[in-house]
């Protein structure tokens, strides 16, 4: 079994703040670019990634075709937004049994007064209930 190489974090950065990436930083100092990159990151806040780029693209957040609006919240972790706005305002995570609906029907909305917390089975029963309203298309986004 081969020892655990430990990387230089000072170095890392230095090479970093010299405006060289994370690939080229592992290729000098012999060690993988996710090694490299999350020594980094635990030093300085690093600069945006390729994702900067994209018109979908604002800070940590994207929309899906859908409409609804994706939060960056790890490394490799996404979630929906008008679920940690519900979270937040109640407090306490989701239970799986609890859905965010938007009374709005616009799923980009995500003020507090716009999302209500229910249960699945009543969701289903307030979207069938609205889609018997006799100007539901003019609401209907899909």
């Amino acid at each position: 079994m081969s020892a655990k190489r430990t990387i230089d974090r000072a170095r890392a950065v230095e090479l970093y703040q010299s405006g060289l990436g994370s690939p080229e930083i592992a290729e000098i100092m012999g060690h993988a670019q996710a090694s490299v990159l999350r020594a980094i990151k635990a030093e300085i806040r690093t600069r945006p990634g390729p994702l900067a780029h994209s018109l979908a693209w604002r800070g940590n957040e994207t929309t899906r075709n859908d409409g609804y609006v994706r939060v960056r919240t790890g490394l490799n972790e996404r979630r929906l937004k008008h679920r940690i706005i519900a979270e937040r305002a109640i407090g306490r995570p989701l239970k799986a049994s609890e859905v965010v609906h938007h009374i709005n029907g616009d799923p980009s909305d995500n003020r507090n007064e716009n999302l209500l917390i229910c249960t699945q089975s009543y969701h289903k029963a307030l979207h069938d209930h609205m889609r018997a309203h006799p100007y539901w298309s003019q609401f209907d986004k899909g």
